[in-house]
């Protein structure tokens, strides 16, 4: 089995013998490199290895223009901590930005000599972000939401007003081990089931028009790239279970990138944060149980292990995806995080990854894959 790593562009030039240390270890043949330094890409193509540059996305390793910023709808109790929303985003509503992403894509990629491209942060941020749920809703946004899919943020709101009230059913849902049917339009579950609650479309209109936004600029920066340069071309995504609330619906996502790339152990950011405060939120507005309306959510999403055990949910997320890149016979390449987790948790993600059909198995740190030192900026 193959593997690649993510790893910064200095600590590349700073200690190259890790990188022949990992190629006899663990199979390594890729290096996704943090920076856009030429000599770290040459010193990767030395070792024998494909060298790609992970291109940013919409928010996180940039910095948003004045006037770009995606502008979210005001929900009451929205006001939670959330990791990603210290980054400010670029709306991914407006005109030609998929233009211009594709064409510095595809000249810095150049210019820095890399084999291939692979995009970070093309989403929007993860759902332990409430706001970011709602969003985003500037005027180029809004008049497509109107335009495509008869959808208003005063629609939204007026959905939101009815679910205080209605959310409270979602204790008879968990007790009664039923799951919502949902509108056939959603996207993602819990969309579904908040429309189940509430009647209506809203919910799945909302989402749905999220990822159909995303993929619209996905579908302009990947043909422009495409335009002006010859080299394989991918996007991460974000784990399985709740992708689809963050605009990334995976059936559309491998349309555009030459492989599903899902980040499946950031339990304790993607997937615990993101839950609690969806609860947290809920049940203070609904004035809810939280403990029951977190297994509420967990159960509409089909999660169905201890949703504090890091190494089952992660597990549970690889089934998951493995089972969409089966179906959408793509190429899948699970990320997985090898700075924070054992060495004993990540050689079972490895050995479950290559069971179930990974053509390359990826890692983000190397601490757990090497048996002396400590590499913590080799991330």
């Amino acid at each position: 089995m193959q593997t690649a790593i993510y790893a910064p562009a200095e600590s590349i030039k700073r200690q190259p013998e890790v990188l022949s240390e990992l190629k006899s270890r663990w199979g390594l043949c890729v290096v996704i490199v943090r920076g856009e330094d030429p000599a770290a890409f040459r010193i990767v193509r030395e070792n024998g290895l494909k060298a790609w540059w992970l291109a940013p996305g919409l928010w996180g390793e940039l910095d948003v223009p004045a006037g770009e910023e995606a502008v979210f709808v005001p929900i009451e109790g929205a006001d939670i901590p959330a990791h990603e929303r210290r980054w400010p985003m670029l709306c991914p509503a407006r005109p030609e930005l998929g233009k211009r992403l594709g064409s510095e894509y595809a000249t810095r990629a150049r210019n820095c000599g890399a084999d291939g491209v692979l995009c970070t942060h093309l989403r929007y941020h993860h759902p332990a972000d409430i706001h970011g749920l709602w969003g985003c809703v500037c005027k180029a946004w809004c008049a497509g939401a109107m335009r495509e899919w008869g959808l208003s943020p005063a629609h939204l709101k007026e959905a939101l007003s009815k679910l205080p009230h209605a959310v409270r059913l979602a204790m008879a849902i968990t007790s009664s081990g039923k799951r919502s049917s949902g509108s056939p339009a959603a996207v993602h579950p819990l969309a579904a089931w908040w429309d189940d609650l509430v009647g209506g479309d809203t919910f799945a209109r909302w989402f749905r028009w999220r990822c159909h936004t995303v993929a619209r600029l996905l579908a302009q920066i990947e043909s422009t790239f495409r335009g002006e340069l010859e080299r394989p071309f991918a996007i991460n995504a974000f784990e399985p279970f709740m992708a689809g609330a963050v605009g990334q619906d995976y059936s559309t996502l491998v349309e555009f990138s030459n492989v599903l790339s899902p980040l499946l152990s950031y339990h304790d950011i993607h997937f615990v944060q993101s839950l609690s405060n969806l609860a947290s939120w809920l049940s203070t507005w609904a004035h809810a149980p939280n403990g029951l309306t977190a297994q509420a959510i967990a159960h509409v999403i089909g999660v169905r292990c201890d949703l504090e055990d890091r190494k089952k949910v992660t597990l549970a997320c690889l089934e998951k995806a493995a089972s969409a890149a089966r179906a959408l016979q793509v190429r899948f390449w699970p990320t997985f995080r090898a700075l924070s987790c054992p060495p004993a948790e990540v050689r079972a993600y490895f050995e479950a990854a290559s069971a179930l059909g990974a053509e390359l198995i990826v890692f983000q740190g190397v601490d757990a894959l090497l048996e002396h030192g400590t590499y913590p900026e080799w991330y």
